[in-house]
């Protein structure tokens, strides 16, 4: 329920109350960037221990692949950075079929 509250704030989801309540979007699909919602979702997306907070590597002054590991997660975040969930949601996309959303086809 926190994740739903906080995505709620944000203004990804709205919350309804009541007996036909429910969750749904906040948005349009398309306004919907799945970079950013990872950014905002995920606290920590360091890949390994000397990118989050707690860092006790005994090399990491000397370290070249905290580097190459930064720069690889910028490259994932930037890949996501040009797609919105109207891309997982487009005409043909199982996970809108099996979500229940959109038509259905015969």
């Amino acid at each position: 329920m926190k994740v739903v509250y906080d995505l709620n704030i944000k203004g990804y989801l709205e919350t309804v109350r009541g007996k036909n309540g429910g969750i749904r979007l906040g948005r349009p699909p398309g306004e919907i960037n799945l970079g950013a919602l990872i950014r905002h979702v995920e606290d920590d997306l360091a890949l390994v221990e000397c990118h989050g907070s707690s860092d006790r590597c005994r090399i990491g002054s000397a370290c070249v692949f905290r580097g190459i590991v930064a720069e690889a997660m910028g490259a994932f975040l930037a890949v996501l950075d040009h797609y919105t969930l109207a891309d997982l949601l487009a005409p043909g996309a199982e996970l809108g079929r099996l979500l229940g959303l959109g038509t259905e086809r015969s």
